[in-house]
């Protein structure tokens, strides 16, 4: 699978996506059953997402790839557009990146406009949601479970890097977990090669495509 195969399957229409366009009214009113929620102090509904669960649905929903990701520690996944993610918080770390188009966020009640070319790194207590997304919307989604940090990355980062100290606040037990970071990283062709190479290993993987992705994670965070 080269670059442009990668660009095609990003903007083919997923089975998800398709029922998003027939049905306007956005996701299913169960879909988010599976996860816990809470009203907030203005009496919004706020879910909890947990890496679990999002690893279980990917691997029911991914059946060719589920022996590939089944007990991963970060997963890579394309945000279903034409539709909305409501309210939440997570047990991870979240990273998206916009391959293309533009997609506003609401991190903490103040609304963010991302453009092609910027990453938002997410803490696991930043409450949040994604707004409805259109045909030209692709957005990379980088879920990790936090360990992912303290046993493939931190010791390989610069110890003064901003990545670095984030990962620490949030494997941290005592820190306030509300923090983000953002990147605008327009027309970096390092980056788009780094992350299509992640997307081309996720695809099609093989026996060594997690320690590649590694080694992809690693030149990614040194460049932001």
């Amino acid at each position: 699978m080269d670059k442009a195969q990668i660009r095609e399957k990003l903007f083919t229409h997923t089975v998800t996506e398709k029922l998003y366009l027939q049905n306007s009214d956005g996701p299913p009113s169960d879909f988010f059953e599976n996860f816990d929620s809470y009203l907030n102090e203005d009496a919004e509904r706020v879910y909890r997402y947990t890496f679990e669960k999002i690893l279980k649905s990917a691997e029911e929903r991914q059946k060719e790839r589920a022996a590939f990701i089944e007990g991963s520690q970060l997963l890579l996944l394309k945000h279903a557009r034409f539709s909305y993610t409501p309210l939440h918080v997570h047990d991870f770390i979240e990273m998206n990146y916009v391959y293309s188009g533009n997609i506003d966020i609401i991190i903490d009640g103040t609304e963010i406009s991302l453009k092609e070319g910027d990453f938002c790194i997410l803490d696991t207590g930043v409450c949040h949601r994604i707004l409805e997304t259109s045909e030209n919307d692709i957005l990379i989604n980088f879920f990790m479970r936090k360990e992912y940090f303290s046993t493939h990355m931190l010791s390989r980062l610069a110890s003064n890097s901003i990545i670095t100290q984030f990962a620490v606040n949030a494997l941290s037990k005592t820190q306030k977990h509300d923090r983000y970071l953002l990147f605008n990283t327009t027309n970096s062709e390092f980056l788009i090669d780094a992350i299509e190479g992640m997307l081309v290993n996720y695809y099609e993987p093989s026996s060594y495509s997690k320690d590649v992705t590694d080694a992809y994670m690693i030149i990614l965070f040194s460049e932001l």
